[in-house]
């Protein structure tokens, strides 16, 4: 606590918005109130949901959120003075519905399925062990890996002919190789020609590398998925295979594909789909294997098929790119179009017999999209919860003291109408930006992009800056939501 001019305030951590978040409490002529942050804006509303995203899908800023929300609530505020917005006038009444609202978000947002604690008994129950330890055969021609705390990335097509697919690639050097030299005498594998990566996470490529430098295969992926492997410092996402601390920065690509793009092998008809999920750069591999259509997911659905209390979706991770509409929406509706037979997700996940879990996957993503707009004070709850509507490509640049460098910059109107933005760079010293404001209006439903020139000067500090975007839309202004990030060298 502390006094000023003879008033005196209570500190109180109110961690949620992010998790260093402290509010004010003030008692005024016997009643509190709040200078309370980011805690709550008028309402009943959430400002951003991406500072609230503090971990990988578990929930620990929402729960922290709501349990700072009673907090103050216990407090029987009369006023609520948030850092945006207007003033709170009601705050008792806002701050059970915004709790209300806070525990709904929950109820779709955590994972769908039993992680953690009994996931082995929904994990696979349709493969059987063969002669090689943890090697498991979901099929004739389809084998995978299970067995205690082994949730790897590694699926194993196998023709008669003895040539092979992998599908993701993330086991581990040492029993790679036990694998593949147990399948060449026992189960006549010959040549592995590919292996297909089937979303950009580290886990499920970095072993990819040492597949083609080893046994020769190439490595394969939807053209948007590779892109984000091939060149990880050109982007700001999260797990990336450069980040792993394996020794690898990128990885290159031996062929790509555009979505909907079909391929033949070894007799067997393969479409390689754009499926966005726990991430927007992702696939589905399917093709009609063993008189099954299977479908390859990556790490978009996992689960018991037959739990109605399941609904099967992974993390909810906003700086995956997981737009829900593009993410989990999307993929419900995807599958229920495809109506697989079997789903071979990541992390040694098989699903059988998946349409009724697809339809709880699918509802529960809407409801999940619903509740968030519930919480947001913008038309479209994507305002809130998306942390690249505005963003620059690429988002890491290196530039030598007396020369510039170009990016893009991407600014996305989720609205159906045109929309007017002012966009401000604030940079460090030295540096400068070309224009050194962009303002105009982008079209409805669209994305804009700009060239944007970065100059650094002689007196710019080497190494790495920052460069902040200052938002403002119709008038609004958001502030610092998003950067760049410029090397002096």
């Amino acid at each position: 606590e502390f006094s000023w001019h003879g008033n005196e305030f209570w500190c109180i951590n109110t961690r949620g918005n992010s998790p260093g978040s402290m509010s004010y409490m003030l008692k005024k002529d016997g009643k509190w109130i709040a200078f309370s942050g980011d805690v709550m804006i008028d309402g009943a509303k959430m400002h951003t949901w991406f500072d609230t995203e503090w971990d990988y899908g578990f929930a620990s800023g929402i729960y922290a959120l709501f349990n700072s929300v009673s907090l103050i609530e216990s407090f029987r505020p009369s006023l609520m003075l948030p850092s945006h917005g207007d003033v709170i006038r009601n705050p008792l009444e806002q701050l059970k519905e915004y709790q209300r609202k806070i525990r709904e978000l929950e109820r779709y947002y955590v994972r769908g399925y039993e992680q953690s604690t009994f996931g082995y008994d929904s994990q696979d129950t349709v493969s059987i062990p063969t002669d090689v330890p943890h090697l498991w055969q979901v099929m004739p021609h389809i084998y995978k890996c299970k067995g205690p705390d082994l949730w790897a990335n590694f699926a194993i097509i196998l023709a008669d002919s003895g040539h092979a697919l992998v599908v993701d690639c993330g086991l581990g050097k040492e029993l790679l190789d036990k694998y593949i030299d147990c399948m060449r005498a026992k189960f006549g594998l010959k040549q592995i020609d590919a292996v297909i990566i089937t979303h950009y996470h580290g886990d499920h490529c970095l072993d990819a590398p040492y597949l083609r430098e080893k046994y020769g295969a190439e490595i394969w992926s939807l053209d948007k998925v590779a892109e984000k492997i091939q060149f990880p410092e050109r982007f700001d996402y999260p797990a990336s295979v450069n980040t792993y601390g394996a020794g690898i920065d990128s990885i290159k690509f031996d062929r790509t594909f555009s979505d909907g793009e079909k391929f033949r092998w070894e007799g067997y008809d393969f479409t390689v789909d754009w499926l966005p999920g726990q991430t927007e750069f992702g696939l589905c591999l399917n093709a009609v294997i063993d008189g099954k259509l299977v479908a390859f997911t990556g790490d978009n659905i996992f689960g018991s098929t037959t739990d109605p209390k399941q609904n099967g979706h992974e993390a909810v991770v906003a700086r995956n790119s997981g737009i829900l509409e593009e993410g989990y929406i999307y993929a419900g509706e995807y599958l229920k179009k495809l109506q697989p037979d079997i789903i071979i997700a990541g992390h040694s996940n098989v699903l059988d017999k998946p349409k009724h879990l697809i339809d709880r996957f699918l509802d529960s993503a809407i409801a999940l999209r619903n509740a968030f707009q519930a919480l947001s004070d913008e038309k479209d709850y994507r305002y809130m919860f998306d942390p690249y509507w505005v963003k620059a490509e690429p988002y890491r640049v290196s530039v030598k003291a007396g020369e510039s460098v170009d990016v893009d910059i991407k600014i996305r109107n989720f609205l159906n109408t045109a929309q007017y933005h002012y966009i401000e760079f604030h940079c460090p010293d030295g540096i400068s930006t070309r224009p050194d404001v962009i303002d105009g209006f982008v079209k409805p439903s669209s994305v804009k992009t700009i060239k944007l020139s970065i100059y650094a000067g002689a007196e710019a500090i080497k190494g790495v800056n920052m460069i902040a975007f200052d938002i403002s839309l119709d008038g609004k202004r958001y502030g610092e939501l998003f950067d760049m990030i410029v090397n002096v060298i």
